[in-house]
């Protein structure tokens, strides 16, 4: 391919680098119009999520769904509108966190930083050998790649939510079909994103 992957990857760090760091700053200044974070608990004991609402915590990475993901990798399904939430992402870091490394109420939120800006690299090198091989123009395959890591929708691949594992899967499944041939690989690679996101069944 002739559009660099590595230049590609390099850039791509550092624009992970630029969102994480601008979240923490905004995080720091601006008050948030969502007051999830407060809800976070690691005990599975303590009636959620009125036990836990009057403490407050300043949790700038895990708010909205993530709330709920991160109670589910603590604690399984407890109630009925948890079963809106698919168990790929909050399975994968609950197994990452059984390892010991990531202890603590901070431990779903990096692990989660770490799994998915892990996750944002690999889809944009899938993304790079992919739109190489559909498009067969390097200029547009580079463009393509940058307009993906350059979206300002692409801060949910950073933060803990299902996306950069949905996106990552998905990518996975399409370049194991159409550049490599393997089914196989891919309908793994498929699956993994049905149980992250339900459009994965699409």
């Amino acid at each position: 391919m002739a559009v660099s992957c590595k230049r590609l990857l390099l850039l791509a760090v550092c624009i992970r680098g630029a969102y994480l760091a601008g979240n923490l700053l905004f995080s720091q200044y601006i008050a948030d119009y969502d007051t999830s974070a407060s809800l976070l608990s690691e005990s599975c004991a303590q009636k959620w999520p009125e036990a836990v609402a009057a403490m407050p915590q300043q949790r700038p990475w895990v708010v909205w769904d993530s709330v709920f993901s991160h109670r589910i990798a603590a604690c399984g399904y407890e109630y009925e509108q948890f079963f809106a939430f698919f168990p790929g992402f909050p399975g994968l870091v609950g197994l990452l966190r059984r390892t010991g490394l990531f202890a603590g109420i901070n431990g779903f939120a990096v692990a989660s930083l770490v799994i998915n800006n892990c996750l944002f690299l690999l889809s944009v090198a899938l993304l790079a050998k992919l739109s190489d091989t559909f498009l067969q123009d390097d200029k547009l395959s580079a463009t393509a790649v940058l307009v993906y890591m350059l979206s300002p929708a692409s801060i949910h691949h950073s933060m803990a939510y299902t996306e950069a594992l949905f996106t990552a899967a998905s990518w996975l499944g399409l370049y194991c079909l159409y550049c490599r041939g393997s089914s196989s690989a891919a309908a793994l690679a498929f699956a993994v994103s049905s149980a992250t996101r339900s459009n994965g069944l699409l």
